[in-house]
């Protein structure tokens, strides 16, 4: 197997199997920091055609792929990819490098995901972003990438709400400037009390769920959960620059439990919508037109899907 050529933007790799047999490879991708591979792929190589393996998420410098012949572990075809733009560009206090090294290949997927969201990718920069000296609260924080990127343009105070307890834990152990953000193993919804948590494998998609309904669980525990107003009343926060919630379906909940008035001590919002049925989002845009936001959904997001990004500031 030989290596053939790069894509232009360095996402896609093309390589062939230059021998008269089919050959059995295995392929590991890595990125950069990352001792172990994020993705894993097996295929038969058929003589004298041309394959290509899309990267995934980042087109960073500094990555790897590997080709194996599967039957034989002989490594036929190191790949090391250029890119426009090195993670180092991107660090805040060696937290990426970090987390990714103590993190499992699942986790470092949706690790990933989000830095290419918020840091390569951010659609919603040119309508609402951070700006220096924001108080932004983070509903799902998860590992933080988008806290990240508020510590990284200047962020004064941030309060981030994750109920994943193994994401909680690895946070307080790694995140970077605790004394300006505090962090609570807590779901956010319309009430307080507890509800069992579903961890799963990976970082995305965990939740609160009534059952421990597949073989994705790795963990179902109790957890807390408060209501978002209550919480910011009993700690005196009575301005909020931006809003973030991705919380996985509690939306809903959490802008209805918030009464109006208070929604002129928000300026911005950024939200991912879920379980969109018979256009659900819908209630959240009233509620949030009459407040005084002005709203955009995000790219591929609409009325009509089934979750989708909606990014709010205050008119004028």
């Amino acid at each position: 197997v030989s290596q053939s050529r790069y894509s232009e933007d360095y996402y896609t790799i093309y390589y062939k199997n230059v021998s008269d047999k089919p050959i059995e490879i295995k392929i590991l991708g890595f990125e950069p920091y990352q001792k172990n591979p994020h993705f894993e792929n097996n295929l038969t190589c058929e003589p004298h055609v041309e394959y290509f393996t899309h990267m995934g998420h980042t087109n960073l410098q500094g990555r790897k792929v590997l080709i194996y012949d599967r039957n034989t572990n002989e490594l036929l075809a190191p790949f090391v990819l250029d890119g426009p733009n090195s993670l180092m560009d991107y660090e805040y206090k060696n937290y990426i490098h970090d987390i990714l090294s103590v993190s499992d290949s699942a986790d470092q997927g949706g690790i990933l995901f989000c830095f290419s969201e918020h840091h390569l990718h951010p659609e919603y920069e040119n309508f609402i972003d951070i700006e220096k000296g924001d108080i932004v609260v983070d509903v799902g924080f998860n590992f933080g990438l988008y806290s990240l990127r508020a510590l990284r343009r200047g962020a004064k105070e941030i309060w981030g709400f994750e109920p994943n307890r193994r994401i909680y834990q690895k946070l307080k152990d790694h995140y970077p400037d605790q004394d300006r953000v505090y962090l609570y193993n807590f779901a956010v919804s319309d009430k307080n009390g507890f509800a069992k948590f579903k961890e799963i494998s990976g970082t995305l998609g965990a939740g609160i769920c009534d059952t421990q309904d597949d073989n994705s669980v790795l963990d179902y525990y109790d957890v807390r959960i408060i209501n978002l107003y209550d919480f910011l009343i009993y700690h005196n926060i009575h301005h909020i620059d931006l809003l973030k919630i991705d919380c996985e379906g509690t939306e809903y909940e959490i802008i209805e439990s918030i009464p109006d008035e208070y929604f002129s001590n928000i300026r911005k919002i950024h939200m991912e919508y879920h379980i969109n049925t018979e256009r659900r989002v819908q209630s959240i845009l009233d509620k949030l037109n009459r407040v005084g936001f002005e709203i955009t959904f995000g790219n591929n997001s609409s009325i009509e899907t089934w979750m989708g990004m909606i990014y709010c500031k205050k008119n004028g």
